[in-house]
């Protein structure tokens, strides 16, 4: 079986994707550590905005081999992609950026982390599963 470093497929990256979500928190908490020294030699030094790029950087690598099934339709086969280039987008555009109010945001992580769950519920309605959507999160 070939290798693959970051998992390849479309439901099965979609949840590595989301197994993340616990980890802003152990990001933000790291950010906020060194934000006090940080802000010394980079003044505008953001912890939260940091904490969120830098989990946008761990959790979209799942998305670089992420598969759209050809038996999609169309409509929802766009979706998918659109959702799952903005992931990449995150990473790709905002990591880097030496501005703070140009990387993304906690909102950003949580916006992310919805529309992942939601796209994994669509692929079930996909597959002609009804779903019901959860109370709890």
């Amino acid at each position: 079986m070939k290798q693959s470093e970051f998992g390849k497929g479309c439901g099965y990256c979609l949840g590595l994707f989301v197994a993340h979500t616990g980890d802003f928190d152990k990001r933000l908490k790291c950010s906020k550590d060194i934000e006090s020294s940080m802000k010394e030699s980079y003044p505008e030094y953001d912890a939260e905005r940091e904490a969120a790029s830098m989990w946008f950087y761990g959790s979209a690598d799942h998305l670089y081999e992420f598969v759209i099934p050809n038996t999609m339709t169309p409509p929802m086969s766009e979706k998918f992609t659109n959702r799952a280039e903005k992931f990449v987008e995150f990473v790709m555009s905002k990591r880097l950026v030496m501005d703070p109010k140009n990387k993304p945001t906690k909102e950003d992580v949580f916006w992310a982390i919805d529309e992942a769950k939601e796209l994994l519920r669509l692929l079930d309605e996909e597959h002609g599963i009804k779903t019901i959507k959860a109370d709890y999160k």
